[in-house]
């Protein structure tokens, strides 16, 4: 997300607590949202791909994440 941050794309990061945003990010100004990945807040066919990486072993519901992965890129 910081790679993409930094070569000029727009980068949005989520995670289900905004306590463990990383602060490189934030100083980077990568937008950083509190939200649960199983439940997106974003419409249809907003982003361009989703990024994901060392999550899907910590989600109660993979399947319902993965749904939502599929439907806003």
């Amino acid at each position: 997300m910081l790679f993409f941050r930094k070569n000029g794309k727009k980068t949005i990061g989520i995670d289900v607590r905004s306590k463990g945003f990383d602060k490189r990010a934030l100083n980077a100004n990568v937008k950083l949202i509190e939200m649960d990945a199983g439940k997106l807040e974003f419409e249809d066919e907003t982003f361009d791909f989703i990024f994901s990486f060392d999550s899907f072993e910590h989600f109660l519901k993979p399947e319902k994440v993965l749904k939502e992965s599929l439907r806003v890129p």
